[in-house]
């Protein structure tokens, strides 16, 4: 028998027991579906494919390595048996006599198996799991001290006793389908800004408040909008996005050395989940700094105006005496474009990718500035900027990624990054490929404008 502080509720057609187990509770007291459901037919399915290598690997990593470590509440669901529960009359004390209702004393008590039950995790199998490698010592963490007697909340809830088998799985099922898709996770922007553990949100909202370009001043940002999606209207004010900068957080960072390291991960996804050490924290940002100064000195223009930059007219014009164009540089595409572009340079053409000044940097880059960035200009006309009809422009929705790739594809090839042998192979795997991508564009006009592309790449090398 094993008995447990509880609060009893109701939702809906539920009854549920809020209590509270240890790790070396759950980890014995709690199944896994598969391990008290033998059926594996669809209709009985209750639970979702356990991932293992995630819940052994980010889940326990996360528990070991974070001493201010928290799980919201684990949903437990009973296949068989329900436990007892006994209420304690809170106005036994004197002092809560002026709160003496059934309300309250029905929901306070002592929870009671008697070992007969047959629970699994209906909501957070995988934090289960983690708990259980932690324990079981089958994973390459090691468990925090006492971390066998740490506290985790525990949602149970329990069948009725008139419930078909049926209806107890219908039931069940739609539950693990409502807990996880009526929850809504943050938007992505709200995420960056509140992650204490993303090492490249810690570094993207350093550079905002930080960097003297990025202005923050009496609690906001002029060139970082800091919610909202990724998508910037011609009239905004401000340079970038805090999503945007952040992708371009992790492509700068994203070094040759670091992304081949076990620690990094995929895209430095290791880097996502565990938080480093301070120490590594302030190096990944003065890196970022210097990246940011160097390209801030190739490319003054970032200083302009945005809502002079950024229009959808298929020429300069003036506003107001002002000049306006349409700058890809101020757009998060060309923004994404930029940053890669740049790493890849620096990837190929950087003296010691391990130990780098901002002159460095400054001049491996220098000279990108002399790209077309113009959106109404080759290599960007007709294939990221596209015709729309009655002389309007936009910028280009179907194929965008396909278009974008091929984009930095060319752009590598026009500052030097990439070169290819023979006319035949440029042919095949980038001239092609490009002309396939085009819109509204005749063969001779496509000519044209490729003979523009190589004039572009041929000053490179001159």
């Amino acid at each position: 028998m094993r008995i447990f502080p509880a609060i009893q509720g109701t939702v809906g057609t539920w009854r549920y027991y809020s209590t509270k187990m240890t790790a070396s509770e759950l980890a014995v007291q709690v199944k896994f579906a598969s391990e008290v459901w033998e059926s594996k037919a669809l209709d009985h399915w209750i639970q979702r494919t356990l991932n293992h290598s995630r819940a052994k690997k980010d889940i326990s990593g996360y528990l070991a390595r974070h001493e201010d470590r928290f799980f919201n509440s684990i949903v437990v669901a009973a296949i068989a048996g329900n436990p007892k529960f006994f209420p304690v009359s809170i106005t036994d004390d004197e002092r809560f006599q002026l709160i003496d209702t059934d309300r309250m004393n029905n929901s306070f008590g002592i929870l009671r198996f008697d070992g007969n039950e047959k629970y699994y995790a209906l909501d957070g199998q995988h934090r289960l799991r983690a708990i259980r490698a932690l324990i079981d010592r089958e994973t390459e963490y090691v468990a925090p001290k006492g971390f066998e007697d740490e506290e985790f909340s525990v949602i149970i809830v329990v069948q009725k006793t008139d419930e078909t088998r049926e209806d107890f799985m219908r039931k069940y099922r739609r539950l693990f389908s409502h807990l996880n898709r009526h929850a809504k996770p943050m938007d992505k922007a709200t995420t960056i800004i509140m992650e204490e553990d993303d090492a490249f949100a810690i570094c993207t909202r350093r550079l905002i408040q930080d960097h003297p370009y990025f202005s923050w001043i009496e609690g906001e940002t002029t060139r970082v909008r800091c919610e909202g999606g990724e998508n910037m209207s011609v009239n905004e004010t401000y340079f970038t996005n805090i999503i945007t900068l952040y992708e371009m957080t992790i492509t700068l960072l994203s070094t040759p050395a670091r992304c081949n390291s076990e620690e990094w991960g995929e895209r430095g996804k290791r880097f996502k989940v565990i938080r480093p050490s301070d120490e590594t924290l302030d190096a990944l940002y003065e890196e970022l700094v210097m990246y940011w100064n160097a390209i801030l000195s190739e490319f003054p223009l970032l200083y302009r105006e945005p809502r002079l930059m950024r229009t959808n007219l298929p020429e300069e014009h003036e506003t107001d005496g002002e000049l306006s164009t349409n700058h890809l540089l101020f757009r998060p595409i060309g923004q994404d474009l930029l940053s890669r572009l740049i790493r890849s340079k620096l990837d190929k053409q950087l003296p010691d990718p391990s130990s780098f000044t901002t002159s460095d940097l400054t001049a491996v880059i220098f000279g990108l500035s002399k790209v077309e960035w113009r959106l109404f200009c080759t290599p960007w006309k007709n294939l990221l900027f596209v015709y729309q009809e009655e002389d309007r422009w936009k910028m280009r929705s179907e194929d965008r990624k396909r278009a974008e790739n091929l984009g930095l594809r060319l752009l590598q090839w026009i500052v030097g990054v990439d070169n290819y042998g023979t006319e035949k192979d440029l042919e095949n795997a980038l001239k092609k490929p490009w002309r396939d991508l085009l819109v509204n564009v005749n063969n001779e006009e496509a000519e044209e404008l490729w003979n523009q592309i190589e004039e572009q790449a041929a000053s490179f090398r001159s």
